[in-house]
């Protein structure tokens, strides 16, 4: 059994990038923890939506089966420079608390902010955690694919062609955030992604990665 972390920057995040992995980790017996970065402004969102995203955010967790989650107080959309060091602070203590095995954080290519704090943060905890991990990897950012500061390139595939049904069901329970076709966060497009990230390893679906570091 391995330990995974999955952090996010935000809800959704963890099913979009990750989500048919985060399954085959839970049918293979292993044990799942997810970090949510941020939350909602409440001065944004109106009372009844941020209990709707809350309510959400428990049933996903349910259907992954993650043994922890914690949702940090950090407001969406906001993340910047001085958040960093708290960050790094936060994301240390969860790696020393879960001592995970496995670490999955999102690709910092967008120009949303929140998602390069993410990054930078997640590496930063990694550098500084005295534990070795066994594999770090970044997972693919799908909801502003045309605006981005670096290429996703990735370097490894998992297979979730068995998963790709139940990961789009979970996404499903986002209900305010789930887009029409074509947008890149409604169900027809996250399926025709995963096919094309399967076409590269010849099998029907898959999610991809960056590898950043493994120890064998």
């Amino acid at each position: 059994m391995k330990k995974i972390l999955v952090i996010a920057a935000h809800p959704m995040d963890e099913t979009l990038g990750v989500g048919g992995t985060i399954l085959k980790h839970a049918a293979n017996g292993d044990e799942l923890h997810w970090l949510i970065l941020t939350k909602p402004e409440e001065s944004k969102w109106d009372k009844e939506k941020v209990e709707k995203n809350i309510k959400e955010v428990s049933k996903v967790a349910q259907m992954y089966k993650f043994k922890s989650f914690r949702r940090l107080n950090f407001l969406q959309d906001s993340l910047d420079e001085s958040s960093l060091k708290e960050l790094v602070e936060v994301i240390k203590g969860t790696f020393e608390l879960i001592k995970p095995n496995i670490i999955y954080f999102p690709f910092g290519n967008t120009l949303d902010n929140d998602y390069s704090i993410a990054f930078r943060a997640s590496l930063k905890a990694i550098e500084s955690f005295k534990t070795k991990i066994q594999k770090i990897l970044c997972y693919e950012v799908v909801s502003c694919p045309d605006f981005v500061s670096e290429i996703f390139n990735p370097n490894l595939y998992v297979d979730v062609s068995e998963f790709i049904d139940n990961k789009l069901e979970i996404m499903n329970l986002y209900e305010e955030e789930v887009q029409g076709y074509p947008m890149p966060k409604s169900t027809e497009s996250i399926r025709s992604l995963a096919k094309v990230r399967g076409a590269a390893i010849a099998t029907e679906y898959a999610e991809a990665f960056v590898l950043i570091k493994e120890i064998c």
